[in-house]
């Protein structure tokens, strides 16, 4: 059971469903007008786009992480539109909140909306006679992030063709003519047949290297890939509304 003096300490509370599920955050709570007790609360889901959706403070506790619901976390994001602009929830509102979160809480507004007092109906907490506090509201934005595939890679191996050029030393066989004097002991007779002037022909064979390219394939180094995740920053922005409170005085009439 929430009290008068808890109902403040609502206001920013983060708001749990019965299993535990974070619903939302705790914007505004109502007071009954005939008790002046607790009995409704506001709570705003979502980031872009919130909505604010009212829920019963029935069966609510205050612990020290928030406000404890006994509703589902669907239950309260599914509950029916309310005017929440002018601070105040109708009958006819109250009447169609209560059969959505039960049986018991529409019984109970029937019976004093029969009875002609607004029933559930009430003002936002730190409302109502001038030695109480006002509350004053404002919207922030709460940051988030969310995975999404920003873009794909593929390794592929593929063949270039190049020419390379390089330098090898080769030998070939030059021929040359040496000359030599012949020692009157070698010297040999020319020949009886009168053909030592006749014209004579040698043939040699002269060698010489090529150069000749063969290939190889040879592993020359391993390509691994590795993903990283980089940090930056990024700035993200959205209009917020702000509650002002002013103070206005108004001459009283002459009489």
């Amino acid at each position: 059971m929430i009290t008068r003096d808890q109902a403040q300490a609502l206001l920013g509370q983060d708001a749990y469903s019965g299993d535990g599920e974070r619903i939302g955050e705790v914007v505004q709570a109502f007071l009954d007008d005939r008790t002046g007790e607790p009995k409704w609360a506001t709570v705003r889901t979502g980031l872009l786009g919130a909505r604010d959706h009212a829920v019963p403070l029935a069966g609510a506790e205050l612990t020290a992480d928030g406000l404890s619901l006994p509703y589902s976390r669907e239950l309260v994001r599914q509950s029916p539109d309310v005017s929440l602009d002018s601070g105040h929830l109708e009958p006819a509102e109250e009447e169609e909140l209560a059969a959505h979160y039960g049986s018991g809480l529409a019984a109970t507004a029937d019976a004093q909306a029969a009875a002609g007092t607004a029933g559930l109906a009430g003002t936002p907490a730190g409302t109502g006679t001038s030695d109480e506090a006002m509350t004053r509201s404002e919207e922030r934005l709460v940051t988030g992030v969310e995975t999404v595939v920003g873009s794909r890679a593929r390794v592929e191996k593929y063949v270039v063709t190049e020419t390379e050029t390089v330098t090898v030393q080769v030998r070939r066989e030059m021929v040359r003519l040496v000359s030599e004097p012949v020692d009157d002991a070698d010297a040999l007779r020319a020949p009886a047949d009168g053909t030592e002037f006749s014209p004579r022909e040698q043939v040699l064979v002269l060698y010489a290297e090529r150069p000749v390219v063969t290939l190889e394939t040879v592993p020359v180094e391993q390509v691994r890939v590795v993903v990283e995740t980089e940090t930056a920053e990024a700035t993200v922005s959205a209009p917020v509304r702000k509650e002002r409170i002013d103070l206005r005085t108004e001459p009283e009439l002459s009489r």
